[in-house]
Order: C-alpha cells, then structure tokens, then sequence
C-alpha cells in the first residue's frame, strides 16, 4: 500500500499535475512554486514522522528555499503575476505530491529495497498512466512524434524513471526526510548548469545567487548530520 502510495503521489499525481498545470500558468510562477518542496518535506517530516529539526537544519532548509526563490524571482525581474491561478494550484499540488512520495518512501525505506521499490513504483505507475494513456492514444497522430523525440523519451525512462529512482530511494532510506528535503534544492540548480554545457545559455548573476545558496545550505544541514 505505501509503495502504491508511492506511485500514486510521485508518479502519478506530480507528472500530470505539473505537466497540465505549464499549460496554464508561466515557468516563473510554477518554479517559486516548486521551490517550496523542501520546506514542505521539512514539514510534513516534523508532523508525521516525528522527526527533531535542529537548527542547523532548519537554517539548510530555508537557505536552499531562498536559493531557489533567487532563481526563479530575481532573474525574472520579479515579475510573476502572468501565470493563472488555476495554474499555480495544479503546481502546488504536484509539489505536495512530489513532498508525500519522499515521505512515503522514507516509511518503507528499511522493509522495501530500493530496486524492489522503483520496479514497484514503476509497475504501478504504469497501471495508473495506462487508461489515461490509451484514452488519448486513440485519437493522436503519432507520426508527428519525431525519432529525437522518441530519444528523449527513452533517456527519460532509464535515466529519470530508473537510475535516478533507485538513488533516491537508496539515499532516502539512509537520512532524514529533512536532509532529503533540502537537496531536492538541487534540482533546479542542475538544470541551470546542464542548460549552460548542453544548450549553451547564459547563466547570469542571479542563478549563482541561488547556486551559491543552495550549495550553502547543504552544508548547513551536512554539518547537522
């Protein structure tokens, strides 16, 4: 039940919710947004899991929101009244998601191995996706799908839906759901990075503001634990 859980929230409910949701609202308003995930982990962990945040930890959590909110507000100019509300409640929901699913894991994390567990995760993701799938697979015209296209899709399966599964279930299950929390600050930062060295954008002064955050709030919270 909680593997399902698993899938249901982080699988299921994150990917369609963020991905309908950039339909409706702007990626500046849906990135502050999401940058609230480690905070609500910290959160969610101190409620349900009962577990103690120090203060270093508390100190790591807020620096890599503020890291993040950096990011997405000063680079923007500040400017994110564009997007729609609708939108941002799609996002937030998929944050919620995206919180319960490491919190669900960390509850399974010493009786579900953590290959047992992405293969479950996957499995059930699939069940979930299946119908809604197949409803629109009926009426889309899958020639326009292109083969860089099929290559993406592929690299997300084995690199995001697979490999990076099993890491995070590994990690999960050996620290706090508060330290997991903080380092989902990460994720935007390697986008920025990856962005500079595959796509060749300019990083500005801002997105090392926020690197620079982030990077400082991990090692609060690593001199916690």
């Amino acid at each position: 039940l909680m593997v399902f859980l698993q899938a249901l929230t982080g699988v299921f409910l994150f990917n369609a919710l963020l991905l309908y949701a950039l339909d409706y609202t702007t990626a500046v308003e849906s990135g502050i947004i999401t940058s609230m995930t480690p905070a609500l982990i910290g959160l969610i962990s101190w409620l349900f899991l009962r577990e103690k945040i120090s203060k270093w930890v508390s100190l790591g959590i807020l620096l890599s929101v503020c890291g993040v909110f950096a990011i997405n507000v000063l680079d923007a100019g500040g400017d994110t009244g564009t997007g729609s509300l609708f939108g941002n409640v799609l996002v937030f929901g998929a944050v919620i998601g995206e919180a319960l699913f490491t919190i669900f894991r960390k509850a399974t994390a010493h009786s579900v191995s953590p290959l047992l567990s992405s293969t479950l995760v996957t499995g059930f993701g699939l069940l979930l996706f299946f119908p809604f799938g197949l409803f629109e697979a009926v009426s889309f015209d899958f020639r326009v799908i292109s083969w860089q296209d099929y290559g993406i899709l592929i690299y997300s399966g084995v690199f995001v839906n697979v490999r990076a599964y099993i890491l995070w279930f590994s990690g999960v299950g050996k620290v706090p759901a508060s330290t997991a929390a903080a380092f989902t600050g990460i994720l935007p930062i390697s986008a920025i990075l990856l962005s500079a060295a595959i796509l060749g954008e300019q990083v500005t002064l801002h997105h090392l503001i926020g690197l620079g955050c982030v990077v400082g709030g991990i090692a609060f919270i690593s001199r916690d634990t």
